[in-house]
């Protein structure tokens, strides 16, 4: 076909992408345009993040607080400036709390209340607030305990039976790998210092899988160490695809650890 044209365009996407007079070019040529085309084209689309919410609307009744319409994106962090005396801890409460809340919610084309989209996916948001163990953890459990308490169905076998040796495997396998002294694992939590309780809601954070992870003020009582582990755990999140929801009242914290910023009314 090529020796009865004058000019040959070739298209890859919808969109031009070699433009050339038949004598200045040879099939070979062609089919390596095309093909450079495509991986370019491929290498575009991973840049591209996935939407994974819109919200519209969203806050508490009891309040009035409302965030600006945001879209939030798998691997990305949406920060909410809060600007008002009431900020901190609102964005943990609208997302893992039983309270009346308001707006909507939009997932794969689906528009839903916020509370009937909050149901559905309870088990795939994880939220800190400004202290991390505050109310998410239990005293009269183990560091073990406390950390598979939302991860016990991938361990079950046979209806509720529980394989716990494939549990503690993994378990201390996982501890290892992010630091923590596996024999700390058999403590009671009412045994351990608040900056243990911190690194155990870390790991917890990190050994279930979640789509959202709320940060509502994470920075507010931490050390320094403690700190430096949380970005250090974000990243890795991102890096899996989870989307992340951070409110602050300090706009350069929001500036330095997000893509954007919406404000909080």
């Amino acid at each position: 076909m090529l020796q009865y044209a004058d000019r040959i365009a070739a298209m890859r996407g919808g969109m031009i992408c070699l433009e050339r007079k038949r004598c200045d070019i040879t099939a070979c040529e062609i089919h390596q345009r095309l093909r450079i085309s495509t991986m370019k084209m491929r290498e575009e689309k991973k840049k591209v993040p996935r939407l994974y919410i819109t919200m519209e609307g969203v806050g508490l009744l009891e309040n009035g607080a409302k965030l600006i319409s945001a879209d939030l994106y798998n691997g990305r962090a949406t920060g909410v400036l809060c600007c008002g005396p009431k900020g901190r801890g609102t964005v943990k409460q609208i997302f893992s709390s039983l309270v009346q809340t308001s707006g909507f919610v939009m997932q794969n084309g689906r528009i839903m209340h916020l509370e009937e989209w909050r149901q559905q996916n309870a088990g795939k948001i994880c939220c800190l607030g400004p202290r991390f163990w505050g109310k998410d953890i239990f005293e009269n459990l183990t560091a073990a305990e406390n950390i598979v308490l939302r991860s016990m169905n991938q361990f079950r076998e046979r209806g509720d039976v529980i394989n716990r040796r494939m549990l503690r495997l993994a378990l201390r396998d996982f501890a290892a790998e992010m630091g923590f002294d596996s024999e700390g694992l058999d403590v009671y939590l009412r045994c351990l210092s608040g900056r243990m309780r911190d690194r155990l809601v870390l790991l917890r954070m990190m050994f279930t899988p979640v789509d959202l992870l709320v940060l509502d003020y994470p920075f507010y009582t931490i050390d320094e160490q403690i700190k430096s582990e949380l970005l250090r755990c974000i990243a890795v999140l991102q890096s899996r695809g989870t989307a992340v929801l951070w409110s602050s009242n300090d706009r350069s914290v929001l500036e330095e650890h997000c893509e954007n910023t919406v404000v909080c009314e």
